[in-house]
């Protein structure tokens, strides 16, 4: 009686673990056969639309110019100042964008400037003025601590110049707005 069992828990244990690979061996297939077929009746319908310059011009309403139209510029209201083209705002749009890359430079380059000062007077870095590597010198110690705080007055200044240049950019970006030419 007893080897029955045995055999019959055998039997069974031979297929609850084939049973599982069976089962997962005709998902795939099916799966594959699923996406042969979606393949092929993506393939009947044919390349979706696409829309070009032309079939865009084609559906401007008459009288519209294309590329070449002008934004209002902020007199015009009052009957003032003529409108610049698009070509000039995107060369003011694109000085802008320098603008604030440039100082987003500057700004990474004092942090790192702070950085490597700080590190000389943290005892716990490589660089420590008082460390095996440094000086042991008190004239050094004031001196980091002095452009410590010249760089981060410094700091202070290039954020200050990317705002400014954000502030400039978004003002040029409101429609009808011009920028300040004080940024460029």
């Amino acid at each position: 009686m007893k080897s029955e069992s045995g055999r019959t828990l055998a039997a069974l244990a031979v297929l609850v673990l084939v049973f599982p690979c069976w089962c997962a061996g005709q998902g795939l297939g099916g799966a594959a056969a699923r996406e042969k077929s979606r393949r092929a009746a993506a393939e009947k319908k044919g390349d979706p639309k696409s829309f070009t310059n032309v079939d865009l011009e084609k559906g401007r309403p008459p009288g519209a110019a294309s590329g070449t139209t002008a934004a209002p510029a902020a007199g015009d209201a009052a009957g003032g100042e003529a409108t610049a083209p698009i070509e000039d705002r995107n060369f003011e749009e694109k000085s802008l964008l320098d603008a604030i890359s440039a100082a987003q430079e500057s700004v990474s380059a004092v942090e790192e400037r702070i950085r490597m000062l700080s590190d000389k007077l943290n005892p716990m870095s490589g660089s420590f003025i008082y460390g095996a590597g440094g000086s042991n010198s008190v004239a050094e110690e004031q001196q980091t601590r002095q452009q410590l705080t010249e760089s981060q007055s410094e700091l202070l200044q290039a954020r200050q110049a990317v705002a400014q240049a954000q502030q400039a950019l978004r003002e040029h970006r409101r429609p009808g707005g011009t920028a300040p030419s004080a940024v460029y």
